[in-house]
């Protein structure tokens, strides 16, 4: 198996304590928007320790659920262990071949990784037409400004300092940019419709780098580096106390696939 489909394995737990959950009223106006009725057959693209494969499970949709990674599948398949409705494949989507349409195609915080002219083809072909294409996105936990000014002046880094890279604005635009668009110019899928969800969670120092622990650039680094990150964090942040709110934000976008012209 290729390193870079394990790469995120030793995560999977952490991904399923730490990573924002999607919230139900997001769930809810996905199934509306995406003109879902009980038993309709999904596609989860991406399912990862299965966020949203849980909530969307105990809708009773037919679900089956493609990930590379074997340590997110083993997570997945724990928490949707009583669900007789989901199936599981460990495949990338470029590898991924079905015969059939699906109803709707789910990708939760995980088309962006696979987002081309010919994963766009593929996603108008596995859908059935007028079937839905459901984006959700859950943006990086951030800390109050004076926890990652801490950890800008301990690290040197330039402020304002993001532990995910960018503002939550900046995400919202380069997603709209790298996948939203391309999709909608591609002419397959109707126009993506858009809700936002504010979140919420109090972490612990502690709980926080968990969650750190998460992000792609900190899984990418080497180990002795990646714990001197940590422990140089840990003791920064404390310095403005033992626990904090963090906001975050979930974006669910639904578009719909056009019938292709005979």
């Amino acid at each position: 198996m290729n390193e870079e489909r394990e790469l995120y394995s030793p995560a999977a737990e952490r991904y399923r304590d730490f990573r924002p959950r999607y919230p139900e009223s997001a769930i809810q106006q996905a199934v509306q928007s995406g003109r879902l009725s009980s038993g309709a057959t999904v596609l989860e693209i991406g399912c990862g320790p299965g966020t949203a494969t849980l909530p969307f499970a105990s809708l009773h949709f037919e679900m089956h659920c493609i990930d590379p990674s074997t340590g997110m599948l083993e997570v997945a398949m724990q928490e949707c262990s009583t669900f007789s409705n989901v199936s599981f494949e460990q495949v990338l989507f470029e590898d991924f071949e079905h015969r059939g349409r699906f109803d709707a195609i789910l990708a939760a915080s995980s088309l962006h990784w696979t987002i081309s002219q010919d994963s766009i083809s593929k996603l108008h072909r596995l859908v059935v037409p007028g079937g839905a294409l459901i984006l959700l996105w859950n943006l990086p936990w951030e800390p109050p400004f004076s926890y990652r000014n801490e950890v800008a002046e301990a690290n040197r880094f330039e402020t304002p300092y993001y532990f995910g890279g960018h503002s939550h604005r900046q995400h919202h635009e380069n997603l709209s940019k790298t996948v939203l668009k391309p999709i909608e110019k591609s002419k397959r899928f109707s126009s993506f419709s858009e809700h936002t969800y504010p979140l919420e969670r109090k972490f612990s120092v502690d709980e926080y780098l968990n969650f750190v622990q998460t992000l792609s650039p900190i899984i990418r680094l080497p180990a002795d580096e990646r714990e001197r990150f940590l422990s140089s964090n840990k003791e920064a942040m404390s310095r403005q106390g033992d626990s904090f709110l963090a906001r975050g934000e979930c974006i669910l976008n639904v578009a719909h696939s056009i019938p292709s012209k005979r």
